[in-house]
């Protein structure tokens, strides 16, 4: 009877513990599903739709960093960096001893401004292994944005003798040195970094500035150009361009054309943009000019001509944005066309309401009651067109 008893109770533990060990199957095949569900639709840019899936893979495994390596992917990917942090922290607390884990971390915290942290988590990163030289940059960049310029620099001092063709580590440099106001310095590292790789973006821009700082304007603007080739789409590129285009040391009107023509075929639908361009335009366009040279007052009028042109376009972008149709109607005004300057004077008011401008800018639009040489325009575009 004893023996029976045994042999009751022994089937029992096998049957619980076969039951135990399905059932943990079960879940690792879950968590393997999920965890393979929620990458694919990170790979495919779906952080909205993968946030579900990972989130049910981290409460099947807690401790298990890919989960939470995997989060911290898609909250960063949905924009919210708060989250991206807290799980890359939970990551680099679950592996304290593997440098990548660290180094993300750090990024993280160097993307939400927390500087002093980052740089702790990236010198960690760097004990933890120094094979490449991409933490190393990262704590020099915190080096410099703590204002501790010359620590920076003799990091990236020290990493451009140990990678030479490293072009991330001389452009740095580049940064380095111009914060610490050592222009031929930065010309020559940025000059190294775009020897490595002649279409750098970062690069360029950088010698765009340079050269730009140093009243070299057809250079910085063939470079602008250059960076408007390579990234047609990137607003930085036109708005820069727009500045040097419009120093007044500098003719740059035929630059000014293809800019704005650059603008209209490749970013039609940025208002920001055409307000760029149209604020620097504006600035030779109200110049004075001497009237007993003709070529300077045609200058002027062409500046003009292209700043209403890009304030127009940046109207007819964004008709709900106040400043578009103030811009308007003010180089309308300029141009003494009053009549056309009417409606995006009163336009401006209705959005803005209290601006004293708006208000003084539709008291001198008003004057097309009065502008009978404004009527008579319109009304022969009327039969032109």
């Amino acid at each position: 009877m004893r023996y029976f008893r045994l042999s009751i109770f022994a089937v029992g533990c096998s049957c619980f513990l076969g039951t135990a060990v399905a059932i943990a199957g079960q879940a690792g095949t879950d968590y393997t599903n999920l965890h393979r569900q929620a990458s694919g639709l990170v790979k495919a840019g779906r952080f909205g739709e993968a946030l579900a899936p990972a989130l049910e893979a981290s409460e099947l495994r807690p401790s298990e960093p890919a989960t939470h390596e995997l989060l911290s992917t898609i909250y960063s990917g949905l924009g919210d960096q708060g989250k991206a942090v807290t799980e890359a922290r939970r990551v680099a607390q679950l592996r304290p001893g593997d440098e990548l884990a660290h180094y993300n971390l750090a990024l993280g915290l160097q993307a939400q401004h927390h500087y002093s942290e980052a740089l702790a988590e990236f010198q960690r990163a760097v004990e933890l292994g120094d094979k490449a030289p991409y933490a190393r940059i990262g704590k020099a960049q915190c080096l410099l944005t703590l204002g501790k310029t010359l620590e920076a620099i003799r990091e990236l001092e020290d990493l451009s003798r140990r990678f030479p063709q490293e072009k991330a580590v001389w452009l740095n440099l580049a940064h380095a040195y111009l914060a610490y106001q050592d222009t031929r310095g930065a010309y020559q590292a940025v000059t190294t970094a775009m020897t490595l790789d002649p279409d750098y973006v970062p690069a360029i821009k950088v010698k765009a500035l340079l050269e730009y700082r140093g009243w070299h304007f057809n250079r910085a603007f063939d470079w602008t150009r250059r960076l408007i080739q390579l990234e047609p789409k990137n607003p930085a590129g036109y708005k820069f361009a727009a500045k040097i285009a419009a120093h007044t040391a500098w003719d740059g009107l035929p630059g000014a054309e293809w800019l704005l023509a650059q603008s209209l075929n490749n970013l039609p639908a940025c208002a920001d943009v055409f307000m760029s361009l149209g604020t620097a335009y504006r600035r030779p366009a109200e110049l004075a000019t001497d009237r007993r040279k003709p070529q300077s007052l045609d200058r002027r009028l062409h500046w003009q001509r292209l700043a209403i042109a890009a304030f127009q376009q940046a109207a007819h972008d964004a008709p709900n944005r106040a400043d578009t149709n103030l811009s308007l109607a003010q180089m309308l005004i300029q141009a003494r066309r009053f009549h056309e300057a009417l409606p995006y004077a009163r336009r401006a008011l209705e959005l803005s309401k209290t601006s004293a401008e708006a208000q003084e800018t539709y008291r001198s639009a008003s004057r097309a009651n009065r502008d009978l040489a404004g009527q008579l325009r319109l009304w022969l575009q009327s039969l032109i067109y």
